[in-house]
């Protein structure tokens, strides 16, 4: 299709044809245009709804790099696998089924009728101050674990899925996987993270 009758254009149309005034919704209407791009609809599905929390430490942790220990990680998990963390609750309000994905804590949960599902390989990353976080079969273990989930959730009729993660150091892994794809400056991102103070993020940016 062309000009007047492409997807984009299309999209815009229907939005703008809504009883709001244009991009009054910002981010939402953002969000919007890209599922019903995503689903080529006018009028995308969102129901139903699956929420995937994969968790896991990072060796780098101890570096002092982030405000709390390692240990924080499997207590967080502890709430999620009975609903009260806030994405369970989101989760619950919302109506999506929800689950929480154990891909490398450091201590596994054992806990019965739990939606924590362990599908770790190893106990935590390793230190990337010194040496790889994880080996190439590794990586390709929890690569795969993602792609299983969000398969598994498809197959249960599923239209949406919405992923996260839980691991404290993960803004200091992430902003070094940040700092591998682009040319940005360490001071542009990397920053305090969930409350570092200054020396923390001083030791976090070396």
């Amino acid at each position: 299709m062309t000009g007047d009758n492409t997807l984009e254009n299309q999209i815009a149309k229907r939005l703008a044809s809504l009883c709001k005034p244009s991009g009054s919704l910002g981010e939402l209407e953002r969000v919007a245009a890209r599922l019903c791009e995503i689903q080529k609809s006018l009028v995308p599905v969102t129901r139903p709804r699956h929420v995937t929390i994969f968790a896991a430490d990072h060796g780098v942790t101890c570096e002092g790099v982030t405000a709390w220990p390692s240990s924080v990680t499997g207590a967080v998990v502890n709430v999620m696998q009975r609903g009260r963390s806030a994405s369970g609750v989101f989760a619950s309000e919302l109506k999506c089924s929800y689950e929480v994905v154990d891909v490398g804590l450091i201590a596994a949960i054992e806990v019965a009728d739990s939606p924590v599902i362990n599908a770790a390989q190893r106990r935590g990353t390793g230190n990337i101050l010194h040496v790889r976080a994880m080996s190439d079969a590794e990586y390709e273990h929890v690569w795969s674990a993602g792609a299983t989930r969000a398969r598994m959730a498809c197959e249960a009729g599923n239209v949406l899925l919405i992923g996260g993660e839980m691991g404290i150091g993960n803004t200091t892994s992430a902003s070094c996987l940040i700092g591998l794809f682009t040319d940005c400056e360490v001071d542009t991102i990397v920053g305090c993270g969930a409350g570092i103070d200054e020396d923390a993020l001083i030791r976090k940016r070396q």
